[in-house]
């Protein structure tokens, strides 16, 4: 199977948030994976879901919260 996979950020109010969109199909549908709290976008459990996603042909989205992994802010200020 082919898929893209592309490193994105999203800035607002001085906060960057880091994230990885893989493509699987020209569909506009996207599953977002939240990790959990103390965790990244690169966790075992968000890449085993993103992995399940793309041999299913399912575009998904996993990202960083607030002050998490690539994510810039401070912790403070993490909320779902």
């Amino acid at each position: 199977m082919v898929y893209m996979e592309k490193q994105i950020t999203y800035n607002d109010n001085n906060i960057t948030l880091s994230g990885l969109l893989n493509i699987n199909n020209s569909d506009n549908t996207i599953a977002i994976i939240c990790h959990a709290r103390y965790s990244n976008k690169n966790s075992k459990p968000t890449t085993a879901i993103a992995k399940k996603l793309n041999e299913n042909n399912i575009n998904n989205l996993r990202f960083d919260f607030v002050a998490c992994g690539e994510s810039s802010g401070d912790y403070t200020d993490y909320t779902p």
